[in-house]
């Protein structure tokens, strides 16, 4: 009555095209009232720690097994006895304890490996915010969330909604009511999951919106959170049985509701930069925008012409002192062509396995060639300047003099705020079979690349700074490494565009072979091959109308 909507069971599966008229009804649901805690604690537990050669573990599980010698290790070893000082009074009953705790054991042994893994796991609980102690028994206990992480698939994801959102306004998380949403966001975030994503929804019957989070434990989930609107509306109808009345199954999501997700809220963003960290979280002083102090050479102040590096064919060239710490092209940085996952996909799935396709190879030696390699949006993605600095060749040798934002230099003036490498990688101190480039790409030891790059394994899997900005981290931030003299050539760093322990290894092998002399670079290659083929027909031509000349006479 009185105008007001009626209030809609979510459980009324009447309208689908389903054996039951519930949810709670249908065979395919195992409804189960338990302790959620105790059950996945007992039948599910974190991936053995083995960090031994030829380990199954992700480098991610093993930072949080200790594998590698990190500063914070794991916290799978879970002490059963409340207190080791007990007095002599209470022997008897330590003992039954004691007893207690092998049966429970051995019943958790009975258990493990009883039920299969989930693709998905939705946690709906308690409010984080709540000051109760069972709050902290969900988001602070770090046996349970190990559970829920060993008790997803490889490609499985963990759902949990964290209660009301964050105001712009709001002190760092650490130090107010939202604690545990901070404890559980750090402890999840440490667990393995490759990719995490916060999004806010307005329309759960609250006062105010809420959040939610997803964890994913494979990268490869990026590839589906950043779909397009059309291929999620294809994806749902596709895998959404219609509705008996021929209304839409779902009331409120679709593609468009799904692209509003994909980029975390500014206060989000706020709040995590306010983190109590020393430095403070990563992104937080690059990537929240261009900033005003330093100075941006557009794209009048550089000339394309050939490179100075034998067999490099072009080069860019700058036509006036450019200062360290100085922007560089900003203006063409911002319109870079952009192939995306889905593309990519495509195109080398067809020229590899058409024929007829094969002209797409050209296409793609372009975005090789010319791009740089990204995956902070999702796994192969190129970025190509629209312009002059698509020419800028590699600095042999560690002579690049250019590159992207990637540590704030304390002490310097505002126009000198960055350096280039945190650690120094080239050519000449890498072997391309090495397994310390795993550690370059996925591990603490990365450099930051210009854009992209690469070596964004290392990166906290949730980062909003990142998230919000990624066509412009996608899109350059390059500046100038040192000062620059006129008439000089702009060289980068080819390393820091990979973002594959594959890719890297190409890399190492084919510019250490390029700088050595011994061959040219992609780019170079196509164009002699180009003109090479330009000649063989052209002589192809000459030679058939001398042919048809002599048979006229």
């Amino acid at each position: 009555g009185g105008g007001e909507e009626e209030e809609e069971d979510d459980n009324d599966n009447s309208d689908k095209n389903e054996e039951a008229d519930s949810c709670f009804e249908d065979s395919r649901t195992d409804l189960m009232c338990r302790d959620a805690l105790a059950w996945f604690m007992d039948r599910f537990e974190y991936p053995a720690c083995d960090c031994g050669e030829g380990s199954a573990l992700k480098q991610r599980e093993r930072a949080y097994c200790g594998c590698d010698g990190e500063d914070t290790p794991k916290s799978l070893q879970h002490d059963d006895d409340d207190d080791d000082e007990d007095s002599s009074d209470d022997d008897d009953e330590d003992d039954e304890e004691d007893s207690s705790d092998e049966e429970n054991q051995d019943e958790r042994d009975r258990l493990r490996g009883t039920e299969e893994p989930f693709d998905v796991i939705v946690m709906d609980a308690l409010d984080p915010q709540e000051n109760v102690d069972f709050a902290d028994v969900l988001y602070r206990n770090a046996a349970f969330l190990e559970s829920l992480y060993g008790g997803l698939t490889d490609d499985g994801v963990l759902v949990m909604q964290l209660g009301m959102s964050p105001y712009g306004k709001n002190a760092a998380e650490e130090v107010t009511y939202n604690e545990n949403r901070a404890a559980v966001m750090d402890l999840t975030s440490r667990l393995g999951f490759e990719s995490m994503h916060v999004y806010e929804e307005s329309r759960c019957g609250f006062e105010e919106s809420w959040s939610f989070l997803v964890a994913c434990k494979s990268y490869d989930c990026r590839n589906q959170w950043y779909s397009s609107e059309a291929e999620i509306a294809a994806e749902m109808h596709r895998r959404i049985l219609p509705t008996k009345s021929g209304d839409p199954a779902l009331k409120y999501f679709d593609g468009a509701t799904m692209k509003s997700y994909q980029n975390p809220t500014k206060a989000w963003e706020t709040v995590y930069c306010r983190r109590p960290t020393d430095p403070m979280p990563e992104g937080c002083d690059l990537y929240r925008g261009l900033d005003p102090r330093a100075r941006n050479f557009d794209s009048r102040a550089f000339e394309v012409r050939e490179s100075s590096v034998q067999g490099a064919g072009r080069g860019t060239f700058v036509k006036e002192d450019v200062p360290k710490g100085s922007m560089i092209m900003q203006d063409e940085a911002v319109k870079k062509v952009h192939l995306g996952h889905r593309s990519t996909t495509l195109m080398t799935g067809y020229y590899e396995k058409m024929e007829e396709a094969e002209d797409l190879f050209d296409l793609y030696s372009y975005f090789e060639g010319y791009g740089v390699e990204d995956d902070n949006v999702a796994y192969a993605e190129y970025y190509v300047d629209s312009g002059s600095a698509a020419f800028v060749n590699h600095g042999c040798n560690g002579t690049s003099n250019m590159g992207g934002l990637t540590a704030k230099v304390k002490g310097d003036p505002a126009h000198a705020r960055y350096t280039n490498n945190v650690r120094h990688v080239d050519e000449t101190s890498l072997d391309p079979a090495s397994d310390d480039l795993a550690s370059l790409v996925f591990g603490k030891d990365g450099d930051g690349g210009s854009g992209g790059s690469s070596m964004v394994g290392a990166f906290n899997p949730f980062n909003p700074v990142r998230d919000r900005h990624l066509p412009a981290i996608g899109g350059g931030y390059d500046v100038a490494t040192r000062d620059i003299a006129k008439g000089e050539e702009l060289f980068s760093n080819y390393m820091l565009y990979e973002a594959s322990v594959e890719g890297l290894s190409d890399a190492v092998r084919e510019l250490g072979a390029q700088c050595r002399g011994e061959e040219v670079g992609r780019v170079k290659a196509e164009e002699v091959e180009w003109e090479n083929e330009k000649r063989a027909d052209a002589a192809t031509v000459t030679a058939a109308a001398a042919a048809a000349a002599k048979v006229v006479s």
